[in-house]
């Protein structure tokens, strides 16, 4: 009943016609029933936002799988070879599914634009719902199929001292040391150590005694079976157990609710798909009660 924005003089019943066509009720304002483009502008805002956060965690994939860091491999069906390194394993997978969040955010400043226009045409914009539900498709397959080097890992992470904040936590529950004084400590600790080319697993406790004597002029005495403790990647990721932490059984709730959030959207998917179909059904019967 909207007509081209001026409604009609007609008698016509909005309501009804809102609940033959399947929607939940009726826009008020007839000017932005039939010119409006929110609707296209906040759902491709909601995919933007999601191939956004996807495209980010493919470019930390994307550097994993660099044979200087080696933490993960992607599986060979998600990879090219290079035209002239015969030895050269691309993970072009990665690089579509990113692509294709840089195509959603150049559409949806399309469509805010040409929204402007009240022949603003929504045809292509609709296109960007299929290739989201393709570039996830991809993303999925990419994950559920790559191999983690995990010895590899645990070993960068002791190489290059990702725990010494641990350390310094420790120091600051079990000497009852300021956080600054702390800090301060292990990154002395961690130059000395760069600078004799000691690896965390070389570090003892008269190593940080020396490291508190340079700052606070006394040892802090941690001992050595607590340094290796604190210094294990593997307590450090169970040690995370606040609300989005890393400790598995944080991520196992984390994943679970996850489950549980996709099974109720999509009951809601159903729901509005079956109000779709009786909508049809009904507006089938208005049609033969008339003809």
């Amino acid at each position: 009943g909207a007509g081209i924005g001026t409604g009609s003089d007609f008698p016509l019943n909005r309501a009804r016609t809102a609940e033959l066509l399947g929607f939940d009720g009726v826009c008020d304002n007839v000017r932005d029933a039939n010119a409006g483009r929110d609707f296209v502008i906040e759902s491709l805002s909601a995919i933007v936002i999601l191939m956004l956060n996807v495209a980010s965690a493919t470019d930390t994939i994307y550097i994993f799988c660099s044979n200087e860091f080696n933490f993960v491999e992607i599986a060979d069906r998600y990879c090219g070879s290079s035209s002239i390194m015969p030895q050269k394993k691309n993970p072009h997978s990665l690089m579509e599914v990113a692509e294709t969040a840089s195509q959603l955010s150049g559409a949806l400043g399309a469509m805010m634009t040409n929204a402007r226009s009240i022949s603003g045409s929504v045809k292509s914009a609709l296109q960007n719902f299929d290739k989201t539900a393709s570039a996830l498709r991809l993303w999925a397959g990419i994950l559920s199929t790559l191999t983690v080097n995990k010895e590899t890992m645990r070993k960068r992470t002791m190489d290059f001292w990702a725990l010494a904040t641990d350390l310094a936590g420790a120091i600051v529950r079990e000497r009852n040391l300021s956080w600054r004084t702390a800090h301060q400590i292990t990154a002395i600790l961690v130059r000395k150590a760069l600078e004799q080319g000691k690896q965390a697993l070389d570090i003892d406790s008269e190593f940080l005694d020396q490291a508190a004597f340079e700052y606070i002029g006394k040892p802090v005495g941690l001992g050595n079976q607590r340094i290796r403790e604190v210094l294990d990647p593997l307590r450090a990721v169970e040690a995370r157990t606040l609300v989005g932490g890393t400790a598995p059984a944080e991520v196992k709730r984390q994943i679970d609710g996850c489950f549980a959030r996709l099974q109720r959207d999509s009951e809601t998917l159903a729901r509005k798909k079956q109000n779709l179909a009786d909508a049809a059904a009904r507006l089938e019967r208005a049609i033969d009660a008339i003809i």
